[in-house]
């Protein structure tokens, strides 16, 4: 500090003496006292330049520094290790973390939606017209363990909940009505299975597979007339063919793609028996190699389940079914019953399946063949999926 107002008390006095000379060179004491401030400014600039160091420009990209290039200190490199093979491609090795904690980070969020709750269980449909049971008798009517569930609002009570509570929620599901009475018997439906009192304290499940089973047929059919559960008589010779132990590979009915059209291409008299022992002990083969032979007169038999990879249209066998209508087709046409009755069969298991009427094929649409006859592609294919049509349209597998 006292060095600076020295130095400008100096630049005072030069400043004037040079407003009162007309000639400020010619002045002996402007010009001492103009050397003795350039001397002092010059010593004060050295002192600078040997206390502050000088440091490089930062290279933004352009060639060169802003200062003499020996006047930059050197940095020394850091020495890495080699990259490690175990690194992912998108990872440093040896990178120091940074310390600094820097902003906190938002929450991740996920693209996912949240889960939603379960729902609550769908109570019976009003318009399902089923009377409540009348109130318990006797003197333990209102004792025992009772559970009413939140969803739903429902009481399970007495033996009702005993099954419960013994076989729990994933045979059962939760309930869905209160007890109720159908047929006369005291009843308490559930969402996977409805139980009945049938003896005082004791339940059991309801034979919801008949009930289903009469349902279907009359919603598919017009009093048994029409639809793929119209009464169409299947007889199962399965377990009475000749076959050899063990019988056929199986697999699930999921892999069934196609539904393949074959004529026995022997006399119509020729029976499923004889079929069977012909594949049996002239071919080798595990069984009859048909799931299903259709008789000239419309009788049906069954000579497979459908789960068997059964012999009849080589490199698809276990991707189709094969259906075989008795008789020789290759100059002649099966009879209307006989094409009538393969039609309801077709639409049954197009139904069974979930296949749409697009894979019903003849054997030689998929195999090099004759099968069934010249005229099926001419003439009869056309009458058969237009009667498959009529007996029932199938839903296409979703």
């Amino acid at each position: 500090m006292i060095f600076d107002e020295y130095l400008l008390e100096t630049r005072r006095a030069a400043a004037a003496a040079t407003d009162t000379a007309s000639d400020p060179s010619d002045t002996p004491a402007a010009s001492d006292v103009r050397q003795a401030a350039d001397a002092l400014e010059t010593t004060e600039t050295g002192r600078a330049h040997a206390t502050t160091p000088i440091a490089p420009a930062v290279d933004s990209g352009s060639a060169g520094y802003s200062g003499p290039a020996e006047q930059a200190t050197p940095e020394t490199p850091p020495v890495l290790s080699p990259p490690s093979p175990n690194l992912a491609p998108d990872r440093t090795p040896n990178a120091a973390p940074d310390p600094s904690p820097g902003p906190m980070p938002a929450p991740a969020t996920s693209s996912a939606p949240s889960p939603s709750p379960a729902p609550a269980p769908n109570p019976v449909p009003e318009g399902i017209a089923l009377p409540p049971a009348p109130p318990r008798a006797g003197p333990d009517a209102d004792v025992g363990p009772r559970r009413v569930f939140g969803d739903s609002g429902y009481e399970v009570r007495g033996p009702f909940l005993s099954f419960y509570e013994h076989f729990g929620p994933t045979l059962c599901g939760a309930p869905i009505s209160g007890e109720l009475l159908m047929d006369g018997i005291r009843t308490q439906l559930f969402e996977r299975l409805a139980l009945q009192e049938h003896a005082p304290g004791r339940v059991r499940p309801r034979d919801l597979g008949s009930d289903w089973l009469r349902m279907a047929r009359a919603l598919h059919g017009e009093n048994g007339t029409s639809g793929p559960r119209a009464d169409l008589a299947v007889v199962d010779l399965i377990d009475t063919l000749p076959s050899k132990q063990g019988g056929y590979p199986r697999r699930p009915l999921a892999d069934i793609r196609y539904v393949a059209i074959h004529h026995t291409g022997a006399p119509a008299e020729v029976t499923p028996h004889d079929i069977a022992r012909e594949h049996v002990e002239a071919h080798g083969w595990p069984g009859i190699g048909y799931h299903f032979v259709v008789g000239i007169d419309g009788t049906v038999w069954q000579t497979q389940d459908l789960s068997a990879v059964s012999h009849h249209v080589r490199q698809f066998n276990p991707v189709a079914v094969g259906i075989a209508l008795s008789g020789d087709f290759a100059h002649a046409s099966p009879s209307p019953v006989q094409l009538s009755r393969t039609a309801m069969l077709i639409a049954r298991v197009l139904d069974d399946l979930g296949l749409p009427p697009e894979v019903v094929r003849g054997h030689g649409e998929l195999v090099q063949t004759p099968c069934p006859g010249p005229r099926f592609y001419a003439d009869w294919k056309r009458r058969l999926l237009s009667e498959v049509a009529i007996a029932g349209r199938p839903t296409a597998r979703r």
